[in-house]
């Protein structure tokens, strides 16, 4: 597709694209085009028809405006045929070009003529700018719309709304909420904010919190904004209900989704936006909410593999707190499957350009726009347990969490761009892995000779007498046991020339009723065996 702006300024270098034979090659997400009248000869055309028209006219640049520009051609019919409008009167084509029925946005219009057979067939461009920081509505009842391909969509409800905070027609983030209250602060993030940005400790708080931008002051009191509630109070929920990480599992695929059964854990993360993030990264360290799986390698020994990489977890989470819209009530849900993790961000993702609806992170390279641009510079400006900022620009985070998935040889993360919702999808190729044996439930397979769990050891020959042997395959055993428990295997039991060990935070996950009462932990049994004079590890 040519570019908008070129089309409206050189028609006559783009008079093929716009008579384009049909619709379909020319209408999309900045072009559309209008017929007016039934026929080229016509004297005159009825008011119903004008209007239907100028009412078309209204909603298309509406749409144009709210999403990032676009042109509409009036004149030229759907299959391509060049009618003009040389049969409106002057009056009807003046009320045409007239577009004060739209405010928030410039509209450009004009006539151009084409020549064609000894004839010049005039026809009406309208142009309008896309602008991240107007919003464009019909003057006489603020209906708005918006463009998504070929489609005009009226803007309703959240996502109406959610263009106006986009757009800074609300600054959602500078708004009062509520009244300031000291005992309303949480303390901790106020002190760890003031060391990160080398702020005076002895400054009172709610000095210190005003200066800030967290608080303003009103006519009859002080009153916490938003984004300060958000940030820096330690209950923001008592105003913001939605304002929450909802952590989900779900024992079924991605796919199964529509039919899903009753997730078997379901946990709230509240508070400050700081907190939830600490508490989900605590969470997941200290629980075995992910799998991890144990394989052969073909050096030998075991390899132990996480179930996903914990940066794109971590970066896809971080991103939905920085970057969800908090004026849509809704909170951010986080839905671990069998085989996906969901990360369920309200508000649709910011883009300078067109996005398709559903893209891949090795495909797209997304560009940082911040929705709360507050809470974005006092994310950077705050430092986590580990001295590192909170956040990243959009752009790194993305690049982050597509080569640590690509590095796991997972597929690249999944993007899905609806109106008032973003969604991030992780896959794990839980299928690959399990068909290969590299799960919990059982060790690698690699390829191999071998068809037995025996594991030759090199370098050792049976020799000596009985009790040799014994004190022989005793030390071998208790070798191994050594170096699994540094590489963070639990030893359950070693006695008599056995060992039962597991992996330390190991469990399969069963149904949420038995999980209350016995964890499953799948554990293998060593043993040391000799055959022919050769030494083996046995793995049960």
């Amino acid at each position: 597709m040519p570019n908008f702006r070129s089309v409206y300024e050189d028609p006559d270098s783009y008079r093929d694209f716009i008579c384009q034979q049909l619709d379909a090659d020319f209408e999309g997400q900045h072009f559309d085009r209008k017929q007016l009248g039934s026929s080229a000869n016509a004297r005159d055309v009825s008011r119903a028809a004008l209007s239907t028209v100028n009412e078309h006219i209204e909603k298309t640049l509406s749409a144009f405006a709210n999403a990032s520009g676009g042109l509409l051609v009036v004149g030229v019919a759907s299959n391509g045929d060049l009618l003009g409008i040389a049969h409106l009167s002057e009056k009807q084509k003046a009320d045409l070009l007239f577009t004060q029925s739209l405010r928030g946005a410039p509209i450009s219009a004009k006539l151009h003529g084409f020549s064609a057979n000894n004839d010049t067939k005039h026809i009406a461009l309208f142009m309008v700018e896309g602008n991240e920081r107007s919003f464009c509505c019909r003057t006489k009842d603020d209906a708005a719309w918006i463009r998504r391909g070929p489609s005009t969509v009226r803007l309703l409800g959240e996502e109406l709304e959610q263009l106006k905070r986009d757009r800074r027609i609300v600054e959602f983030e500078r708004m009062a909420v509520t009244i300031f209250s000291p005992s309303s602060v949480e303390k901790t993030v106020v002190r760890e904010f003031a060391v990160s940005n080398g702020l005076s400790a002895s400054e009172p708080i709610a000095e210190l919190l005003y200066n800030t931008g967290a608080t303003i002051s009103t006519r009859s009191d002080t009153e916490w904004t938003n984004a300060g509630l958000l940030f820096f109070a330690f209950n923001p929920q008592r105003i913001l209900e939605h304002a929450y990480i909802r952590l989900l599992r779900f024992d079924c695929s991605f796919s199964d989704q529509d039919e899903r059964p009753t997730p078997d854990f379901d946990r709230k993360f509240d508070g400050s936006i700081t907190q939830q993030i600490r508490a989900l990264r605590t969470f997941f360290e200290e629980s075995a909410f992910f799998r991890k799986f144990e394989r052969r390698s073909s050096e030998g020994g075991f390899v132990s593999e996480h179930e996903y990489p914990q940066v794109p977890i971590d970066e896809a989470i971080v991103n939905a707190v920085a970057h969800r819209d908090y004026g849509i009530g809704r909170p951010i849900h986080c839905e671990k499957y069998n085989d996906a993790f969901v990360v369920k961000s309200p508000g649709r993702l910011r883009q300078p350009s067109d996005l398709p609806e559903t893209f891949h992170l090795n495909e797209v390279q997304l560009e940082s726009i911040p929705r709360n641009a507050k809470l974005m510079e006092w994310l950077r400006g705050m430092k986590d347990a580990k001295g590192a900022s909170y956040v990243k620009a959009l752009r790194e985070g993305t690049r982050k969490m597509r080569d640590e998935m690509i590095a796991a040889g997972l597929p690249a993360p999944t993007y899905r761009a609806a109106p008032v919702e973003t969604i991030v999808i992780l896959e794990n190729d839980v299928k690959g892995r399990t068909a290969q044996g590299t799960g919990l439930a059982g060790l690698a397979e690699i390829e191999s000779n071998e068809f037995t769990n025996l594991y030759p050891l090199s370098g050792l020959l049976a020799s000596g007498g009985p009790e040799a042997e014994r004190e022989k395959r005793r030390v071998l055993l208790q070798t191994i046991c050594d170096k699994l428990e540094a590489s963070g295997w639990v030893i359950d039991h070693l006695n008599m020339g056995r060992a039962v060990v597991h992996v330390k935070e190991a469990r399969e996950h069963v149904p949420r009723p038995v999980d209350r009462i016995v964890r499953i932990i799948p554990a293998y049994v060593l043993n040391i065996r000799s055959y022919f004079g050769r030494h083996y590890l046995a793995v049960d």
